[in-house]
């Protein structure tokens, strides 16, 4: 067997091996492996400790790469992705990690509660009744003529998240115009009132689409 530890010192630098020759001590030494080299030529550079295979394929089982130094991918090279962290979603700033779908809203861009609804179906049970569509709030119930309470799935880390609330209707109100405020701001929740242009609570039908961006 070739001592490849005396063979090639991290003094010598870059050395060029023979692959199938490689392949045969390697896998000698190897414990329940399924690594397999094709004929070809590799140059393994020790100071960078980067092994470069030359028309050849390494083919390895699961978890066999363990410690190995691997590059990382980037927009034009192939390599290993790191998965983004919520911290790193909540401040943006690489353009290398990678995103899984339940990291998606921690970017600050991405609202965090959204929901459909016609108005004059929510009635005062704190539940999902009369909402169309929604994703991040757990319940909207109707406490009043124009009143809506609106309660999030995952609390804000605070009460500075934006809103944004409008309501449409063509058939009441001859101007078709409403005033929608947002009231009693908290972490968890917070109400919506609707008035029409005359400063007056309405209870028609109307169709409403609330939106939250913020940090959870």
């Amino acid at each position: 067997m070739t001592d490849y530890t005396n063979t090639f010192s991290e003094t010598q630098g870059v050395s060029t091996i023979d692959v199938t020759d490689f392949s045969t001590q390697f896998n000698a030494i190897e414990t329940a492996s399924a690594t397999k080299w094709d004929t070809g030529t590799g140059t393994y550079d020790f100071n960078s400790g980067t092994l470069t295979l030359t028309g050849c394929t390494l083919t390895l089982d699961d978890n066999q790469i363990v410690g190995a130094k691997v590059a990382q991918a980037t927009d034009t090279t192939e390599g290993v992705l790191e998965i983004a962290t919520q911290a790193e979603m909540e401040t943006p700033a690489s353009s290398t990690l990678a995103v899984v779908p339940a990291r998606v809203q921690n970017h600050p861009g991405v609202a965090k509660a959204w929901a459909n609804l016609n108005s004059g179906n929510l009635d005062a049970a704190a539940d999902l009744t009369g909402v169309n569509a929604s994703h991040g709030i757990t319940s909207i119930a109707k406490t009043g003529v124009g009143d809506y309470a609106v309660v999030f799935a995952t609390a804000f880390s605070s009460g500075n998240y934006c809103a944004m609330i409008t309501a449409t209707s063509s058939t009441t109100d001859a101007q078709g115009v409403y005033v929608c405020t947002l009231t009693d701001r908290t972490t968890t929740g917070c109400n919506i009132d609707i008035e029409t242009s005359g400063a007056a609570q309405t209870d028609a039908a109307l169709q409403v689409d609330i939106i939250f961006f913020g940090d959870q």
